[in-house]
C-alpha cells in the first residue's frame, strides 16, 4: 500500500485479501473498456510538461499514451 499513490490506494482500501488487491489493481489498470479508457483519457489530459526536462520523451509519452 505504501508502493500506491492515493488513487490506485481509494481503489483498494476496502480490500479483504491479497487476491482482492490483485483483482482491484488489474480492473483499475487493465479494466473493462470503459474504465481503461477513462484511465487512459485521464493520464493524456493530466500529462504535464517541464521546461527544463527535454521535450522528445515528453512528446513520447504522450504519443505512447494516445495509441
Amino acid at each position: 500500500m505504501t508502493a500506491l499513490n492515493s488513487t490506485p490506494l481509494n481503489h483498494i482500501l476496502n480490500a479483504k485479501s491479497v487476491k482482492d488487491v490483485w483483482d482491484l489493481l488489474r480492473v483499475r489498470y487493465q479494466g473493462d473498456n470503459d474504465l481503461w479508457q477513462h484511465y487512459l483519457l485521464k493520464c493524456l489530459f493530466t500529462i504535464a510538461f517541464h521546461n527544463l526536462d527535454p521535450m522528445e520523451p515528453q512528446i513520447v509519452e504522450v504519443v505512447l499514451t494516445t495509441c
